[in-house]
């Protein structure tokens, strides 16, 4: 009896752990929703620059020139603030590598004016969540708990 148990214990241990991966890629993935100004200030930047690399400095210059009205709107009460391009650079910090609708932005290396950061626009769609024992190697270990009982 003891040894159903285990490996029934052993089981459900293996299917939390996957159930973490699941959750930290659907995280990873799903469009984040939390920064109201990321998410108008990415779409402005990829239309003045495109997925180049700038710095803050390089950004705040850019929103000076004529044709980019809305990065400089978007810039504007980010700007305004005490703090300015530092603010903004650790506001930049805390968005890496997210998926803030349907724009990612990363660091892609460091200069004399701070990080040097890009802005791609992300193509992938993303999956529905997967329903339990969806997936074929699930399949397979439900027939084998099932054989036990």
């Amino acid at each position: 009896m003891t040894a159903l148990a285990d490996l029934l214990l052993e089981e459900v241990r293996a299917m939390r752990r996957e159930l973490a991966e699941f959750r930290a890629e659907a995280r990873a993935h799903a469009p984040h929703r939390g920064d109201p100004l990321m998410s108008v200030l990415l779409p402005a930047i990829v239309g003045a620059i495109g997925d180049r690399v700038f710095s803050l400095v390089d950004l705040a210059a850019m929103g000076t020139l004529p044709g980019n009205e809305a990065l400089a709107r978007s810039l504007a009460p980010l700007l305004g603030t005490a703090g300015g391009l530092r603010s903004l650079g650790r506001r930049f910090a805390r968005c890496v590598g997210q998926n803030i609708n349907g724009h990612t932005l990363l660091r892609v290396g460091d200069c004399r004016d701070g990080g040097l950061w890009q802005v791609r626009v992300s193509t992938r769609e993303l999956a529905p969540p997967i329903a339990p024992f969806a997936r074929e190697r699930d399949a397979v270990r439900t027939f084998n708990l099932r054989k036990i009982k």
